[in-house]
C-alpha cells in the first residue's frame, strides 16, 4: 500500500486513548496493551518526504531476508511476497515516495530469527511483529540503525537474549513494546538516550537486574511499564524526573528499599502500581502531593507505619487504593481517614483491620522474637486485624491491656521490647518453651496478672526490685531464679 502523509500526534492520541485498562477484584490488575493497531495501514504517522540513503531495490532484499529467515513460504498470509509486485502491495507492507515505511505482519506465522537486514530498512517507521509465537533469537543489534522508526512492538513471541544497547540510537523511537517474551538480561542504560520515547513497555519478560537511574532522563515519557520480570534492587530516585509520566508500573519483580520521595515529583501522574515486591519503610509523604493521581496499589509488599497524613490530599478513584498484606502498614486511627477511607468505597471492617496501634511494631517484634512462626493458632502479623489477634485484648486506643497467650508454643527469651507495651495489665504466659530472665525493663509495667510458670527455664530475678515488681500484683504464678 502506497501509504499517504499523516500525522505523528495520531499515534500519541492513540496510544493515550487506548492505553490501559484497570479491573479485578481484590487488587488484582489485568493490563491491557498500551496501544493497538489502527485496521488501516495507510493512516498513521507522518512520512518525512526528502532525500533517503539506499533506494527500494536494498528495502526489497531486506524484505526477502526477513521473508527468508522466518519461513515466509509458511506465513499465514505471504501475498505478493516475493514477487514483481511493487513493495506496496506485498502483504503488512507499506511504502512512501517508493520506500518501504511500515511492515505490520503481526499474528502472522513468522518462526526463525530475525535478520541483521532488517536494519538495511533505513526509512522504516513502524515495525509490528506481535504475536509471532514461533519468532525466535535475539533481537538484531543492527535495529539501531533505524533512524525513523518511531514503534516497534515485539510482543508474544520466543524471542530471547538481550535487549541490544544499540536500540539506545533510535532517536525517533515512541513507543518500544516487548512482551511477553524469553527476552532475559538487564535492562540498558543506553535507553535513556531515546528523547522521543512516549511508552516503554517491558512486560512478562525473563529480565533482571536494577532498573537504570538512566531512565530518568526520557522526558516525554508517558508510560513505563516494568512488570513481571526479575528486577531487583531500588527504584531509582531519577525517575522522579520523568515529568510526562502518567501511567508507572513497576509490580510483581523484586524490588526492595524504600519508595524514593522524589516520585512525588511527578505532578501528572495519574496511576501508581508497586505492588508484590519486596519494598519496606515508610510510605512518604511526598506521594500526598500527586494530585492527579487516581489509582495507588502498594499491596503485598513490607511497608511499615502509618500511612502520611499528606494522602488526605488525595481523591484517588473508589477501590483504587491498595494496602493489605503489608507487615506494618497501618491506617491513622482518625476520623479524617476514616473518612477518606470511606469516600474511596472501603468498608468499615476493611479500615478496623488495618487501624495503626501504637503497639503494633512491639508485638510483631515478639512474635518474631518468640518463634511465632511455631505459634499454635496463631493470626499475628500481616493482614489480620490486630484486635482479632489470638491472645491479645485492646482498648478503645487500639492499645493492648491483656496478652494471654499461655500454651501457645512460645520459646525462646522474653525481649527486651516487650515493656513497649506501656498500656499492659494482664501477661499470660505459663505453659510454653521460654527460658532465661525477665529482663528488668519489663518492671517498667504496671501489671495487675503475671503468670509465667511451666517453662522450662523462665524466671524472674531474684532481686529486691523484682520482689516489690511482683508484690503490686494482684495475681502472679511462676518460679524467682536461684529457688
Amino acid at each position: 500500500m502506497e501509504r499517504r502523509s499523516w500525522n505523528s500526534v495520531r499515534l500519541v492520541n492513540a496510544l493515550l486513548l487506548l492505553v490501559v485498562a484497570v479491573a479485578g477484584a481484590g487488587g488484582c490488575e489485568q493490563l491491557t496493551n498500551p496501544v493497538s493497531v489502527p485496521g488501516e495501514a495507510g493512516d498513521r504517522l507522518a512520512a518525512q518526504a526528502g532525500a533517503a540513503s539506499g533506494d527500494a531495490a536494498n528495502d526489497r532484499a531486506a524484505l526477502m531476508a526477513l521473508y527468508d529467515a522466518t519461513d515466509g513460504d509458511n506465513w499465514t498470509d505471504n501475498t505478493n511476497w516475493g514477487s514483481d509486485e511493487d513493495l506496496a502491495d506485498w502483504y503488512g507492507v507499506a511504502t512512501y515516495q517508493g520506500r518501504v515505511v511500515e511492515v505490520i505482519l503481526e499474528d502472522n506465522g513468522l518462526s526463525g530469527e530475525l535478520p541483521a537486514e532488517l536494519g538495511d530498512l533505513d526509512q522504516l517507521e513502524w515495525l509490528l511483529l506481535r504475536h509471532n509465537a514461533d519468532l525466535s533469537g535475539g533481537i538484531p543489534a543492527e535495529l539501531g540503525n533505524l533512524g525513523s522508526l518511531t514503534w516497534l512492538a515485539l510482543e508474544n513471541s520466543a524471542l530471547s537474549g538481550k535487549i541490544p544497547a544499540e536500540l539506545g540510537n533510535l532517536s525517533s523511537l515512541e513507543v518500544l513494546s516487548i512482551i511477553n517474551t524469553s527476552v532475559s538480561g538487564s535492562i540498558p542504560p543506553e535507553l535513556g538516550n531515546l528523547s522521543s520515547l512516549v511508552a516503554l513497555d517491558l512486560r512478562q519478560n525473563d529480565m533482571s537486574g536494577g532498573i537504570p537511574p538512566e531512565l530518568g532522563n526520557l522526558s516525554s515519557l508517558d508510560i513505563l511499564y516494568i512488570i513481571d520480570n526479575g528486577m531487583s534492587g531500588s527504584i531509582p530516585p531519577e525517575l522522579g524526573n520523568l515529568s510526562s509520566l502518567r501511567w508507572m508500573a513497576l509490580m510483581r519483580n523484586s524490588l526492595s528499599g524504600e519508595i524514593p520521595s522524589e516520585l512525588g515529583h511527578i505532578g501528572g501522574l495519574e496511576h501508581l502500581f508497586l505492588d508484590d515486591n519486596q519494598l519496606s519503610g515508610g510510605v512518604p509523604s511526598s506521594l500526598g502531593n500527586l494530585a492527579a493521581l487516581e489509582r495507588l496499589h502498594l499491596q503485598r509488599n513490607r511497608f511499615t507505619g502509618a500511612l502520611p497524613g499528606t494522602f488526605l490530599n488525595l481523591y484517588l478513584a473508589e477501590n483504587e487504593f491498595s494496602w493489605w498484606s503489608n507487615r506494618g502498614l497501618c491506617i491513622p486511627n482518625t476520623e479524617a481517614f476514616r473518612a477518606w477511607m470511606t469516600r474511596m468505597g472501603y468498608a468499615d471492617w476493611a479500615v478496623n483491620r488495618s487501624l495503626c496501634s501504637a503497639d503494633r511494631e512491639a508485638l510483631l517484634g515478639l512474635h518474631d522474637a518468640l518463634g511465632g512462626e511455631n505459634w499454635a493458632d496463631s493470626n499475628w502479623g500481616d493482614d489480620a486485624d490486630i484486635r482479632t489477634w489470638r491472645g491479645v485484648t485492646l482498648d478503645s486506643d487500639v492499645r493492648v491491656t491483656e496478652l494471654r497467650l499461655g500454651s501457645s508454643g512460645l520459646s525462646g527469651e522474653i525481649p527486651d521490647l516487650l515493656a513497649d507495651l506501656d498500656m499492659l495489665e494482664v501477661l499470660v504466659l505459663e505453659g510454653n518453651g521460654l527460658v532465661g530472665e525477665i529482663p528488668e525493663a519489663v518492671m517498667d509495667l504496671e501489671l495487675d496478672v503475671f503468670w509465667w510458670s511451666d517453662n522450662p527455664g523462665l524466671c524472674v530475678p531474684d532481686t529486691d526490685a523484682f520482689r516489690t515488681w511482683l508484690t503490686d500484683m494482684r495475681s502472679t504464678s511462676g518460679p524467682i531464679c536461684g529457688r
